[in-house]
């Protein structure tokens, strides 16, 4: 059920995802979009800047940034991300729901991407020429913060999204 809001291959939201607010409606938009114009603005402008959290400057980089270089751009993210407990009390009450929503749909997305990323390191052999038995067993040799159920499960899920029904 927690990946109910993955994209399909076309790009259409699969669980209304858009639904749960501006910030996460870039997950979901295309890219040259003018609904990321508009939600890069807000969050660039609003929240990321004045709080040091972005260091990408221009915003059409963000988006080439992730394609280029994906371990920066997530290691940028997770740097982001650890600022911002100790910059919530720049923020009023008001927006707590938000952040929570934008929270919950970022886990979700994260997910979706691990589980696509067992896919594709599949396809392409990556697991088979590492020192690991199974897929699950590379998972958990390169992620110091995941369980063996969380990796069992991931690679399930990968084997279900790439059955036909599925496509």
């Amino acid at each position: 059920r927690m990946f109910e809001s993955c994209e399909n291959q076309d790009g259409q939201d699969l669980a209304g995802l858009a639904n749960l607010g501006p910030v996460l409606d870039l997950a979901v938009a295309l890219p040259g979009d003018s609904a990321v114009d508009s939600v890069m603005d807000s969050v660039v402008d609003s929240v990321m800047g004045p709080v040091g959290l972005l260091t990408v400057s221009p915003r059409e980089s963000l988006a080439d940034f992730a394609a280029v270089d994906p371990v920066g751009f997530l290691t940028a993210a997770t740097a982001a991300l650890a600022k911002l407990p100790s910059e919530l009390w720049r923020t009023g009450n008001e927006v707590f729901a938000g952040i929570v929503a934008a929270m919950d749909g970022l886990a979700v997305q994260l997910d979706c991407a691990r589980v696509g990323l067992v896919a594709e390191a599949e396809s392409r052999g990556v697991v088979d020429q590492s020192a690991s038995a199974t897929a699950a067993d590379w998972l958990l040799a390169n992620s110091s913060h995941f369980e063996p159920g969380d990796a069992s499960r991931t690679v399930k899920l990968a084997h279900l999204c790439a059955l036909p029904k599925n496509q």
